[in-house]
Parts: structure tokens; sequence; C-alpha cells
């Protein structure tokens, strides 16, 4: 499956998530629910070295320690942190340990100590796992290690 038709599946998972809990959510947690389920959809591909994704979060954190760097030097170990991630999951095998639910489970638990909300740690976490049933992987807990 290619990388837009998981965010298309993703985003309708975590949409789907957001609706049913729309009386707990105003416009900000909304929008911030949408993004997540959008970069979470393609989130397990992070393994994947041609993932737009992993190319776009490597330029990121490239940029963010350069800027950190010359304004705020002591925040740049969370940039340095967040490139280091993203190399390493490089150097795993495609469909590994990002596709497994141990993975899903850091990243969420991750995520919900960013926006401190339930809802969208929940609409994150659907959004992952719609990506490895939509790869038609059977639920593992720590993915295929080789």
């Amino acid at each position: 499956m290619n990388w837009k038709q998981h965010i298309g599946i993703g985003t309708a998972a975590g949409i789907i998530i957001l609706f049913m809990f729309r009386n707990l959510l105003d416009v900000k947690l909304w929008t911030i629910g949408i993004i997540v389920s959008v970069i979470y959809s393609v989130l397990p591909d992070i393994d994947h070295q041609n993932s737009k994704l992993t190319w776009t979060l490597l330029t990121i954190f490239t940029y963010a320690n350069v800027l950190l760097l010359v304004f705020k030097k002591e925040l740049i170990h969370y940039s340095v942190i967040g490139q280091f991630v993203s190399l390493l999951f490089m150097k795993t095998p495609h469909r590994g340990i990002t596709h497994s639910l141990l993975c899903n489970a850091v990243f969420s638990i991750g995520l919900f100590m960013l926006v401190n909300s339930w809802v969208i740690t929940l609409a994150g976490f659907i959004s992952y796992w719609s990506h490895m049933i939509a790869d038609g992987i059977p639920l593992k807990l720590y993915g295929n290690i080789r």
C-alpha cells in the first residue's frame, strides 16, 4: 500500500475517533487531532529509507539543531534525540519493530505527554494501527524482529 492510501485510511480512522468524542474537543484540538491522524497513519513507515516522513523529520531535526544551537543551546538535546531516533529507525528492517503494538504504544505515550489529551492520543493510536491492518500485518507485540 502506498503512503497516500495509508493517509486516507488512517486519517479517516482518526477522524471517526475524534467525531465520537466531539463534545470534548474545541477547534484547536480538532485541528491537532487531524494533524496527528495524518502523521500517525504513515509513522510506521519511518523505518523505510524512501519514506517521505523519514526525510521530512530528518530535515526538520537538522534545521532545529542549527536554530537551537544558535538561539537555545539548552534545548538542543530534544532535537538531537529526535534526529537520532529517526536515523535509528532507518536502520531497522522494514515492517519490523515500527509495525508493532509496542512501538505504537511508545509513540502514543509520547503523544499523550505532548498533548495531554486521551482523545487525540486514541485517534493517533488508531491511525497508527490502521496502517498495520492496511499492510495486512496481524497484531504483533514486537513486530518482525530479525
